[in-house]
């Protein structure tokens, strides 16, 4: 049974790389639900400590998402993943 769970909405995020290529992005990943998730598991140390509960899309970036939370350690059994949304 996981210490902390956290419930909300994951993000995918564009930076521009450079003001002299503005056609350019880095692709990051948050929101402040995930983002706690994620540190808490850090802070823990312990994997499956830490559950994590949304909903994203069955797409590139959601899976994506999934495969962060699970190398960080966070539990994503309470993860879906919607084939009829993208993330």
């Amino acid at each position: 049974m996981p210490a902390i769970v956290s419930l909300g909405e994951p993000m995918v995020e564009f930076n521009q790389a450079r003001a002299e290529a503005p056609e350019h992005y880095l692709r990051g990943f948050g929101g402040d639900t995930s983002n706690m998730a994620i540190a808490a598991a850090r802070l823990l140390g312990a994997a499956g400590q830490v559950a994590y509960v949304t909903r994203v899309g069955d797409d590139a970036f959601g899976r994506m998402l999934i495969d962060l939370w699970r190398r960080e350690g966070v539990d994503t059994r309470g993860v879906t993943a919607d084939p009829q949304a993208p993330t």
